[in-house]
């Protein structure tokens, strides 16, 4: 049993890891990404991982049922028995607590899955709507692992940045080499920036006034966007990290007892500390906190630079958002030390950007204005879009057009028009049509009204559980958490991928399960 939970807990390690690898064997090519079905490298992984929990479950459930063991009870106890015994009570009281809270939760994500299982019978192609349908499955299998699997949650955020770190590492070559290469292994496709379909950035050099060409970074993601939300949840996390560390910094007898951040139990663990061991043996675990921190600086602004390259709007106003939420929680609860850390890094991050605003200022203001070819295609494909998902919801509000249909309904919705010499028809190839621009929206149309109500009654619940987790007294990991879920439901306002695409279906499921964990003494 033993073995089973350390073989799911590094594994579960390796998947996060892994997970920006898109590595796939594609089994039916569509006319787009979102008729393509495909079997990815992490799906394979993630299915042996559940199998195994699965197995795990079994083994822990038969060694409770065929071994009751009597609890002793002695008539007196001492006062130390009488503490062990309250701290054991609020300690059962927790565990209570949290699995009613699972328990909420769990029937938010039936629900949701009801209304998406349901919506396979109104799909115009049954075909990729059960495969939505299993990719959705394996995202609540990772939810699932993430909730009750046994590991270090500081190890499996390090492993997800070190995937993170990477990936930012490629995503800046890509955009100072104006080039990008294509691995099978990988799962990468080669990028040009002078190929119709590619995302660039349009601007007049101020040279020599000729039209320019930059490709965005896309690390080894579908899309620049994709990769930026990816960016953006490392970057909050890291802030987290580094915060986390000033506290530690503060309070030596948690050092000599930290294992990636773990911070000490229970108070009389310092007292032990301060009676056994000198003051020069707990220096010495100051030397790797300190790398580690240099370490998460290093890493921020590696992440910043290469958000900066991905020239994605919703990542950055998804970053800026959250980093508000955070100081506005910090002042909330007079966290002066977490301000003061806050602010130098708002100060710090300020002085980076300045300095790569002043080298690419052409192509950032290109990307914040209307004025550009490209932006102001973009913006009118986004109208059209809300425009074709109101219609489609219109028509389709109670149980919606099937998961992963929308593309081809409204493809098929403009082909009849067409038919039918409409008006305003206008039909292009099935590769043109993108999801709505919008999660909400987009959960709508696909899944209908009640489907929509229970992914937001998903995020409320996550909500409420970040408000009001008493598990840690100081409420230290509150603002990391309203930040991450301030920040991705930003996102959510101004794309799609995080509904439509494989992978931002797993990282948004790896996103909330981080956020809806219940465990003790957690540092984000």
């Amino acid at each position: 049993m033993k073995q089973l939970k350390t073989t799911i807990e590094y594994g579960l390690y390796l998947l996060v890891f892994l997970l920006p690898i898109q590595t796939r064997w594609i089994i039916k090519l569509g006319e787009s990404e979102y008729g393509t079905v495909s079997l990815y490298g992490t799906d394979m992984l993630l299915i042996i991982l559940i199998a195994l929990f699965v197995v795990l479950k079994f083994q822990i459930s038969n060694y409770h049922r065929h071994s009751g063991i009597p609890q002793r009870r002695d008539k007196k106890q001492t006062p130390q028995h009488r503490y062990a015994t309250t701290g054991q009570a609020n300690f059962k009281y927790q565990i209570s607590n949290s699995k009613s809270k699972k328990i909420k939760i769990w029937w938010i994500v039936a629900g949701l899955e009801l209304m998406i299982f349901i919506s396979i019978f109104f799909a115009d192609d049954k075909m990729i709507a059960i495969y939505k349908y299993g990719v959705f499955l394996l995202g609540i299998g990772l939810f699932w692992l993430v909730l009750g699997a046994s590991y270090n949650k500081l190890k499996l955020i390090y492993c997800f940045l070190a995937g993170i770190f990477l990936q930012a590492t490629l995503g800046i070559w890509q955009f100072l080499t104006q080039s990008s290469f294509a691995c099978k292994w990988l799962g990468m496709a080669e990028h040009g920036a002078g190929e119709l379909g590619t995302s660039v950035v349009e601007t007049i050099s101020s040279v020599d006034g000729i039209g320019e060409r930059w490709l965005r970074a896309y690390g080894g993601l579908d899309h620049p966007n994709v990769f930026g939300g990816l960016l953006v949840v490392g970057l909050l996390m890291t802030i987290g990290l580094i915060v986390e560390y000033n506290k530690f910094k503060t309070r030596k007898f948690v050092i000599s007892n930290l294992k990636f951040g773990e911070d000490v139990k229970q108070e009389s663990d310092f007292n032990n500390m301060q009676s056994c061991k000198k003051e020069s043996q707990i220096t010495n675990y100051q030397l790797p906190i300190t790398s580690i921190k240099y370490l998460l600086l290093t890493s921020y602004f590696l992440l910043l630079t290469s958000l900066f390259f991905t020239f994605s709007r919703g990542a950055w106003l998804g970053l800026i958002i959250g980093i508000i939420a955070m100081l506005a929680i910090t002042v909330v609860k007079k966290n002066l030390l977490a301000q003061k850390k806050l602010l130098e890094i708002v100060l710090i991050s300020s002085a980076l950007i300045f300095i790569l605003f002043s080298q690419f200022q052409n192509l950032a203001l290109t990307r914040l204005s209307n004025g550009a070819r490209l932006e102001i295609k973009s913006n009118s494909e986004r109208i059209n879009s809300y425009q074709d998902s109101l219609e489609m919801i219109k028509d389709n509000w109670l149980f919606g057009v099937g998961i992963g249909n929308y593309t081809g309904y409204n493809a098929n919705l403009a082909n009849e028009c067409q038919s039918a010499n409409c008006e305003y028809a206008n039909a292009k190839q099935k590769w043109y049509y993108q999801p709505v621009h919008n999660v909400f929206l987009l959960v709508w149309a696909e899944t209908g009204i009640i489907g929509l109500l229970f992914f937001i009654a998903l995020l409320l619940c996550v909500m409420r559980y970040a408000l009001c987790d008493k598990t840690n007294a100081e409420s230290r990991n509150l603002n990391i958490k309203i930040s991450i879920l301030t920040a991705t439901t930003i996102m959510f306002m101004v794309d799609h991928w995080w509904w439509s695409l494989h992978f931002g279906v797993l990282l948004f499921w790896l996103v909330i399960g981080l956020l809806a964990t219940f465990k003790k003494s957690e540092n984000l």
